[in-house]
């Protein structure tokens, strides 16, 4: 079986600034997402969609999860998960030559 985990994870947000920078305790919201990603034996592959350098480079403290910046056009406010999903998807296809049998989407 090959999962792979997506963790959208944008810097824009109607209610709070930078959402997924916050953070509870020692770690931001999407450092929470990606560690129990990594602590989840069952996860092959995870990959971090942003569009911010912010906020990859925070994941990327951890490890090179977030690959490339999400398109300006999956990062708007009415933008789907399912497009978001498509492109991590793609991407990793592509970049790790594997195919998946499962998606899981971790949203911080």
């Amino acid at each position: 079986m090959k999962l792979l985990a997506i963790i959208p994870a944008r810097i824009g947000s109607k209610g709070i600034p930078e959402k997924n920078l916050l953070k509870i305790g020692d770690y931001s919201l999407v450092e929470r997402a990606l560690f129990t990603a990594i602590n989840t034996e069952i996860i092959d592959d995870i990959i971090v969609s942003t569009d911010s350098e912010k906020i990859r480079n925070v994941v990327n403290q951890h490890g090179k999860y977030a690959h490339f910046l999400r398109p300006d056009e999956l990062a708007t406010d009415t933008a789907g998960s399912l497009g978001v999903i498509q492109h991590g998807l793609d991407w990793a296809e592509k970049n790790f030559n594997k195919s998946y049998e499962y998606i899981v989407l971790l949203e911080p």
